[in-house]
């Protein structure tokens, strides 16, 4: 019997314990707060070049057709300042078309913190030419909290591409 009532003590003593700490008042405690910077109101426009490439990777399909891959990075300049990286995939038309798709995941760090994001396009080159013109649109998919403002915002890419210089490109982000 001294061993029931016992088990009863410690199963209310439990219970009452837990609601003590469900009804108690909560501590907040200091922590450190970034405040986002004020980009919803305005299109960012970014210049980059992309003059660092990784080797590119090519893996041929029976079909005619490759998978092409290559990261690059480089400076980006204009309302944002710091270093894009690209990854860039492509499934591509073998002999090469003078139309092709293209799907770009990008990173931008910067001193103030980081933006991800994704777009997708074309690329248009003509027989004999050596520049591609490179045209997409996507969305921003991460941030860091200084940079709250342009979570899933617009993305619009324009550019060039040469063989021999990389890319030269123009990224507008449109806030939401």
């Amino acid at each position: 019997m001294q061993l029931l009532h016992t088990h009863y003590f410690k199963m209310w003593m439990f219970v009452i314990v837990g609601l003590l700490m469900l009804t108690a008042p909560v501590v907040a405690q200091e922590s450190d707060t970034t405040e986002p910077l004020a980009l919803s109101e305005q299109l960012l426009v970014l210049e980059f070049s992309t003059q660092n490439a990784s080797e590119p990777t090519f893996d041929m399909l029976n079909d005619g057709r490759a998978v092409f891959a290559i990261t690059a990075s480089g400076p980006v300049a204009g309302d944002l300042e710091g270093t894009l990286t690209l990854n860039v995939n492509q499934v591509v038309n073998i002999p090469e078309t003078p139309l092709d798709t293209l799907a770009v995941t990008f990173t931008i760090e910067t001193a103030d913190g980081r933006i991800e994001g994704y777009y997708t396009g074309s690329l248009f080159g003509t027989a004999g030419g050596s520049a591609l013109t490179s045209n997409g649109s996507g969305q921003i998919l991460s941030v860091t909290g200084v940079y709250a403002d342009l979570f899933l915002a617009d993305v619009f890419l324009t550019g060039q591409i040469t063989p021999d210089a990389g890319s030269t490109e123009t990224m507008i982000i449109s806030p939401r």
